[in-house]
C-alpha cells in the first residue's frame, strides 16, 4: 500500500468523521473498507485524536512517530505523532487512537476575523462619500454599488477596489466575520449601554438595554485593558461624542486590530465632538464619521455606505504577523507526508 486519502472536517471544536465514512483510497484508485470507521476529534489548535473501532489497522502515519516536514498543504510545515502509543514499529498496531498535532505559519489573512477585509480601511455596499481632506491610510473597497466620492480632496494611501472581486471578497468575508462575531457576542457578558467609565478586560460583550454610547452628555472614556480578543456586540446602534469627546484607551498589551465593534443597526462615531475612535467597526447598515477626527481600524458597512462628513484620519490596523507554532489543518488542503517506507496523503481540516 503506497497512498491513502482521508478527508475530513470540523465544525466548533466538536467530534468530526471520516467523510468518506470507512473507505479508504489506496495507490492507483483501489478502494479498500476499513471496519468501523473513524472518528477525529480537535483537542486544541492543530492537535487532533484519531480512533479506529477496529484497533487493527495500517498506521495513518510514520512508524516512528515522526513525520519529514515535507508538507504540501495550507500554512503547515510539520507534523508529528505526538501521543498513543509514543512510538510504532510495525504497520500494524495494538492502540486504535493516536494523537497528532500541526506546525507551521498560519497566513495573514487568518489571524483576524475579518480575513481579507481587514486589509480595508473602508468597506462599504452602497456608497463611499467624503467631505474634507480626510487620509485613509490602507485600502478602499465597495461592493456591488460603484459610488466612491471625495478623493480629492481626501486621500487614500493604498488601493482602491470598486465593484471588484477583491472587494466582493472582502464582503464575503467581513459578512462572515459579523455571523461570527456575532455570536460570540450574544453570548458574552452583559454590560451597560453607557460605555462612560467603563473598564473591559479581553473577551466578549453585549448590552443590557438600548442602543451604545460613548460620551452621550459629557466627555466618556472606555478602557481595553489586556492584550487579546474584544467583541463588543449591539443589537441596536452605536453612537460616541454626542455629548462630549470620546476617548478609548487601549493599555497592558490590547490593541485596535484586536477590537472588534459589532453593530446591528448603523455607527454614528464623533457625532458631536471628535476623538479617537480605536477598533474595527463592523455594522450591518452604515456607518458615518460625522466631525472628523481618527479612526485606528477598519469602517466596514455590510449593506449601506460609509460617510466621512468632516476631515477624517482613517487607518486599518493590519493583524499581527503570526508567527511559527500550532496551526490548524485546513479544511480541502491536501497534505503529503513522506515516511520511512511509502508515502501518504491526508486530507485533512476544518470546515
Amino acid at each position: 500500500m503506497a497512498a491513502r486519502d482521508f478527508t475530513y472536517m470540523q465544525a466548533l471544536e466538536k467530534e468530526v468523521k471520516m467523510l468518506f465514512g470507512s473507505m479508504v483510497i489506496l495507490s492507483g484508485g483501489t478502494v479498500g473498507t476499513v471496519k468501523g470507521g473513524y472518528t477525529i476529534v480537535r483537542n486544541s489548535v492543530g492537535n487532533y485524536t484519531i480512533t479506529n473501532k477496529d484497533k487493527y489497522n495500517r498506521l495513518l502515519f510514520a512508524s516512528d512517530g515522526f513525520i519529514a516536514p515535507t508538507i504540501a498543504g495550507s500554512g503547515v510545515q510539520h507534523v508529528e505523532i505526538i501521543a498513543n502509543p509514543a512510538t510504532f514499529q510495525t504497520d500494524f498496531v495494538s492502540s486504535n487512537s493516536y494523537t497528532i498535532q500541526f506546525f507551521g505559519v498560519p497566513s495573514l489573512a487568518s489571524v483576524s476575523p475579518l480575513k481579507t477585509a481587514a486589509n480595508f480601511a473602508i468597506l462599504a455596499d452602497t456608497a463611499i462619500t467624503n467631505t474634507g481632506t480626510s487620509i485613509v491610510n490602507g485600502s478602499v473597497g465597495i461592493y456591488p454599488g460603484t459610488s466612491i466620492t471625495g478623493f480629492p480632496p481626501g486621500i487614500i494611501v493604498g488601493a482602491t477596489h470598486n465593484d471588484d472581486a477583491v472587494a466582493q471578497q472582502a464582503q464575503i468575508d467581513a459578512q462572515a466575520a459579523f455571523t461570527s462575531l456575532q455570536t460570540l457576542g450574544l453570548a458574552g457578558s452583559t454590560i451597560s449601554s453607557a460605555l462612560d467609565g467603563q473598564t473591559l478586560v479581553p473577551g466578549a460583550y453585549k448590552f443590557s438595554s438600548g442602543a451604545a454610547t460613548l460620551a452621550a452628555s459629557g466627555a466618556g472614556t472606555l478602557t481595553l485593558n489586556g492584550a487579546g480578543q474584544y467583541v463588543i456586540y449591539t443589537a441596536s446602534t452605536l453612537t460616541t461624542g454626542a455629548g462630549g469627546i470620546p476617548t478609548i484607551t487601549l493599555e497592558n498589551g490590547a490593541l485596535a486590530q484586536n477590537v472588534f465593534f459589532v453593530v446591528g443597526s448603523s455607527a454614528t462615531i464623533n457625532s458631536g465632538f471628535a476623538g479617537v475612535f480605536q477598533g474595527n467597526i463592523i455594522a450591518n447598515v452604515s456607518i458615518t464619521n460625522t466631525l472628523g477626527g481618527a479612526v485606528n481600524g477598519s469602517m466596514v458597512a455590510l449593506t449601506g455606505a460609509v460617510t466621512l462628513s468632516a476631515a477624517s484620519a482613517v487607518s486599518a490596523q493590519a493583524p499581527i504577523a503570526p508567527i511559527y507554532g500550532p496551526i490548524d489543518a485546513v479544511a480541502g488542503s491536501v497534505y503529503s507526508f513522506m515516511e520511512l517506507t511509502r508515502n501518504t496523503t491526508v486530507t485533512v481540516g476544518n470546515d
